[in-house]
């Protein structure tokens, strides 16, 4: 289990449901991850993705957040209910890489900034 640092902290998620996120998006969604200047790995996770990596993740995402789908609307694409809004935010990981964007092998830190 990892501890993430989460900001604003009054509207945190629960850690468990951060844990489920981070397991979907993790080593995933790559072209949707960010490099900074500074070597920070950065996803920045709005609706519209949100609602991808809970269809990628389906069964578990029913599981963990009650998510269903919901039918398909007016122009035939399929929707979800039920998601966890709460997870909307920036997912940041600190350690990946250094301010050279060069791999490095440490201890990784993550970040959840909402909203």
């Amino acid at each position: 289990m990892r501890t993430t640092n989460v900001t604003p902290e009054e509207t945190a998620p629960r850690q468990e449901d951060l844990d489920v996120m981070w397991g979907f998006i993790e080593n995933h969604y790559e072209e949707e991850w960010r490099v900074e200047a500074n070597g920070d790995l950065t996803l920045e996770v709005d609706g519209e993705l949100l609602e991808e990596i809970l269809s990628d993740n389906y069964a578990e995402a029913w599981f963990k957040f009650g998510t269903w789908a919901g039918g398909r609307n007016a122009e035939g694409e399929s929707f979800l209910l039920d998601m966890p809004l709460r997870l909307i935010g920036e997912y940041i990981i600190k350690g990946v890489y250094n301010a050279n964007q060069r791999l490095v092998n440490g201890e990784r830190e993550y970040f959840f900034l909402q909203g």
